[in-house]
């Protein structure tokens, strides 16, 4: 290969295309490189562990907001019996 800039790239390439100079150049943008790297096989079950673990964040507060109110409207028993429902 030439010693031009864009004439090597590291692998997990997707897409190439020609420069007018002759030389390759990546074309591929922010998305696509993401994509590139959670859709392989070995970071799939992180991706959905991360999914996981967002859902569970979202509960969590969705919760503490819940038990919070009732804090405030001074019905402090009442959140032990909200924790049991």
């Amino acid at each position: 290969m030439s010693g031009s800039a864009g004439a090597e790239r590291g692998p997990g390439v997707l897409a190439w295309r020609a420069c007018p100079e002759g030389t390759s150049e990546v074309d591929m943008g922010p998305l696509q490189n993401i994509w590139a790297i959670i859709s392989l096989p070995d970071n799939i079950p992180i991706v959905l562990m991360l999914g996981l673990v967002g859902y569970f964040i979202r509960l969590s507060f969705r919760e503490a907001g819940k038990h919070d109110r009732l804090i405030a409207e001074g019905r402090k028993d009442d959140v032990l019996k909200a924790m049991q429902d």
